[in-house]
């Protein structure tokens, strides 16, 4: 019984194969305003697709920090401010077949996920100074996102909001209330 995919033909097991290449370690991350919106970046090289910001996770580098450096180097938000909520444990995805090819050597991300408030103006992040991965940004409902992302990553992005919607929620009736007592 293998842990992985058995390939069959014709009903018979031809061989089990276990991917070895590792989970590139990664963040995601989550930007949300006061109306319950989260930030999401329409892909350059897929136009009408759109997703959260991400990026590789650099060695001795926390994953908050990461979060912060690739949130600044995919949308141009230096963004300094407290972090809403963590994802303490991993999500994982495997990678399709057609990746980059510097991304071959990996099986597929696993991500941990940081979320933040921001409630700015987009048209104040500049992506002529970015990386190029967004061709432009927009406000969405999480589960909108959901719905349209890769098919590999639909199984996180539906932990993300399952899990998040709810924080989200969360943290908006907080700050409310808090902004109410003053």
């Amino acid at each position: 019984n293998c842990e992985n995919a058995c390939l069959k033909r014709a009903g018979a097991d031809v061989s089990c194969m276990v991917d070895e290449r590792p989970y590139r370690k990664n963040v995601g991350i989550v930007v949300f305003n006061a109306q319950g919106l989260v930030l999401a970046g329409e892909r350059t090289d897929r136009p009408g697709s759109f997703q959260l910001p991400q990026g590789g996770l650099d060695e001795g580098e926390s994953a908050v920090d990461a979060a912060r450096r690739e949130l600044r180097e995919e949308t141009c938000l230096d963004f300094r401010g407290a972090v809403a909520f963590e994802f303490m444990n991993w999500l994982q995805y495997d990678f399709p077949a057609e990746v980059p090819s510097h991304l071959k050597k990996y099986r597929g991300q696993k991500q941990r996920w940081i979320f933040f408030y921001w409630d700015g103006d987009l048209n104040s992040l500049d992506l002529s100074k970015s990386c190029g991965e967004f061709g432009r940004l927009a406000w969405m409902e999480l589960g909108e996102l959901v719905k349209g992302i890769a098919e590999f990553k639909k199984p996180v992005y539906q932990v993300l909001y399952d899990t998040g919607r709810n924080f989200i929620r969360q943290h908006l009736a907080e700050r409310d209330k808090r902004a109410n007592a003053k």
